[in-house]
């Protein structure tokens, strides 16, 4: 009775090979990352998303909204391409060549990286990882805040944003949405990575800056 009421107010979370509680959101605060507007070639301190099968080097980008009421996401940026696709509600496939801002990196980070998650799973690497945010829109008054994803598909790298999941008995809704080379867009429940830093492993959790949700490690 007494572990019940406990799982009834805490979070009960499994990295890897230790176990956590958390009663809360981490608090984050963004560092180790900062967009820098694009021109005429990629910054020195872009942040390398992944490379294809092919070679071709991908990085994170995303549209410089115009005001905070505009929209705004990650996507995929090529070294072979000075363009992005871009899409946010209910318009997809949207080509951008100006105002495009590039996702870089102060310095290398032990803790900043890619992190596997499904839509089932999402809420929990809330908890346990601060998460990059790539954009944000409004919808309905509320905020909407798209987070950094990544998926590989036939040896190809995607950058997309991730949305808090929804869950409804009409229609599948997607948290991962991405636009491929050609402008087509897609939405994944499975199969992608969301980019994060201070995740709460076991690891993390030693060091002395420990965040909050580092509260219990058996």
């Amino acid at each position: 009775m007494f572990l019940f009421l406990l799982l009834g107010f805490s979070t009960f979370l499994s990295t890897g090979n230790c176990w956590l509680w958390t009663t809360h959101l981490k608090t984050c605060i963004p560092r180790y990352h900062y967009w820098q507007p694009y021109y005429n070639g990629i910054p020195p301190k872009a942040y390398l998303a992944g490379i294809d099968r092919n070679g071709d080097k991908k990085y994170i980008a995303r549209v410089v909204a115009p005001d905070k009421r505009s929209w705004s996401a990650p996507t995929t940026f090529s070294e072979r391409n000075s363009h992005i696709f871009f899409s946010w509600d209910k318009h997809d496939g949207i080509r951008v060549d100006a105002c495009i801002e590039v996702l870089c990196i102060n310095r290398p980070a032990g803790g900043f990286g890619w992190r596997e998650t499904t839509k089932l799973d999402f809420e929990n690497s809330k908890k346990a990882c601060c998460l990059v945010e790539g954009g944000s829109g409004y919808k309905d008054g509320k905020k909407i805040v798209s987070y950094v994803g990544r998926t590989l598909q036939k040896g190809v790298y995607y950058i997309g944003g991730v949305y808090e999941p929804k869950w409804t008995f009409l229609f599948q809704s997607h948290p991962m949405h991405y636009v491929d080379e050609i402008g087509g867009s897609h939405g994944l429940s499975q199969d992608f990575e969301v980019l994060s830093y201070d995740c709460c492993t076991e690891e993390y959790c030693r060091k002395p800056n420990k965040a909050d949700c580092c509260y219990d490690i058996v």
